[in-house]
């Protein structure tokens, strides 16, 4: 697995109910190995 994260976010809320708000970037991704059907390249997502 390879790939550039980039991520940010913020924590609010009490301990008992935090809160989180933020955005995370996968850019170039790759997920790869004997285990998994097949080899996915290039990856790229944002949540």
């Amino acid at each position: 697995q390879k790939g550039r994260l980039n991520g940010n976010g913020r924590l609010s809320g009490s301990l008992l109910a935090p809160l989180v708000n933020g955005s995370v970037t996968l850019e170039g991704g790759e997920v790869a190995g004997a285990e998994l059907p097949m080899e996915l390249h290039d990856l790229k997502v944002q949540a």
